[in-house]
């Protein structure tokens, strides 16, 4: 879950299945007093409540009781399994969830997000747009992006790219050279490296069928401190239940956790990167 453990963490309420938090819709204007002793600029500050819902994420696996008995550690490996597949899946949409069928409302699907396009086939094309991108975040949050979140085939294609003159723009560490819009590693999790001075965080969990054909990705440009996740402190819970089945000598082994996601209090805090440039690939 690259992009969940880089954005702002908070514990979930205890109880309730919806979040509410205020959003203002009037700023607080401040303007210069015209003369002395005359009014002061007074705007009356009137808010809206954003509702982020609760959900539940959660996978089973029922396995025999010889596996569990007879078997080296069967019980701690699948259960190690579902931990990484619900981090995975929770990842997954918080950068791409509907809002549907239980689902987080993701990042790219929230209303307002700003968006960028990159229809340029070039690696420069694509930092000219990250900087568009960049600077869209900053104009509208009055406040700088410090993140870029893209799935590892886009990281791995900008690192191949390279200026008229041969010279890769992505500056690989440990080599020396000029010329370069970035800097870091061709492959990893978490922070990869830097465009624009901006991390680079690389996760698979961006979606890769998006546009007209189903055969694009997406970037995300945003503020770390505008996407929120709160989740119990011990999630996810795992539950071994043997009576349930027991007539069959069966266990069942069940995973989940309860958390709400949200990039809608300061959605302009975030713009993503689409079109047909992203049809770019390594071949």
């Amino acid at each position: 879950r690259p992009f969940l453990s880089a954005v702002s963490s908070l514990p979930l309420p205890a109880d309730g299945m919806t979040i509410t938090i205020p959003r203002g819709n009037t700023g607080t204007p401040v303007a210069a007093q015209e003369t002395q002793n005359t009014a002061v600029q007074n705007t009356t500050y009137t808010e809206s409540d954003l509702v982020v819902p609760v959900r539940t994420y959660a996978g089973q696996q029922v396995v025999s009781r010889q596996s569990i008995d007879r078997g080296s550690g069967v019980g701690e490996i699948l259960m190690a399994d579902l931990v990484s597949a619900y981090a995975t899946k929770l990842d997954s949409d918080a950068l791409n969830g509907a809002g549907t069928a239980g689902t987080h409302y993701g990042v790219i699907n929230t209303t307002s997000v700003q968006t960028a396009a990159w229809t340029g086939t070039t690696g420069a094309s694509l930092v000219a747009s990250l900087h568009n991108a960049i600077g869209k975040v900053n104009a509208s949050r009055l406040a700088a992006a410090d993140l870029i979140v893209m799935h590892p085939r886009r990281w791995a294609w900008l690192c191949s790219q390279s200026d008229t003159a041969g010279r890769p723009l992505v500056n690989i560490n440990g080599y020396n050279g000029q010329n370069q819009i970035g800097d870091g590693v061709a492959a990893g999790v978490n922070v990869v490296g830097d465009v624009a001075g901006v991390p680079v965080i690389s996760d698979a969990n961006v979606p890769i069928v998006l546009g007209a054909s189903t055969d694009e990705d997406r970037i995300i440009v945003t503020r770390r401190a505008d996407n929120i996740l709160m989740e119990d402190a011990g999630a996810p819970m795992g539950l071994r239940f043997e009576e349930v089945l027991g007539a069959s000598l069966s266990v069942n082994m069940v995973l989940f956790g309860y958390s709400a996601f949200t990039s809608g209090r300061y959605p302009v805090a975030s713009c993503v990167l689409q079109g047909t440039g992203f049809k770019q690939v390594i071949s």
